[in-house]
């Protein structure tokens, strides 16, 4: 028997095996404490989500996600923008700075139509990280 946990917790560790109990929580079993204390390796891939809102009048007329399996770069911060733009089928917005930075501090960023080159049919175009 510790042959086998051995054996897992060491494919768990090099990611080759993705085991979690189905139906049961980490602290229901009996021997979980190993899953609890790996819990950080079985779920550390390196992945973003992006959740982009289209807002006219405090309705959300669009929305898509963006899911990479990448780890985040805000150099690439563009290349995310223009997806999810083209994704919705909308103009895409100037990036600026702040944007940026409100969308690192903040895990949420808000282009306003002033943000857009052209005129466009909503009031916000809300991005948000989803944790």
């Amino acid at each position: 028997m510790k042959s086998r946990l051995f054996f897992l917790i060491i494919l768990c560790f090099f990611g080759l095996v993705n085991y979690f109990p189905p139906r049961r929580t980490i602290f229901e079993r009996k021997r979980g404490v190993w899953v609890a204390f790996f819990c950080p390796f079985l779920y550390n891939i390196p992945m973003f989500r992006i959740w982009a809102k289209v807002l006219k009048d405090g309705r959300i007329v669009k929305q898509c996600t963006l899911e990479r399996e990448e780890k985040f770069t805000y150099s690439r911060f563009f290349e995310y923008l223009a997806a999810i733009c083209d994704g919705l089928d909308i103009p895409t917005p100037v990036l600026l700075k702040p944007h940026i930075m409100n969308y690192a501090k903040f895990n949420h960023v808000v282009f306003r139509p002033r943000d857009f080159m052209e005129d466009v049919p909503f009031d916000r175009l809300l991005l948000e990280n989803i944790l």
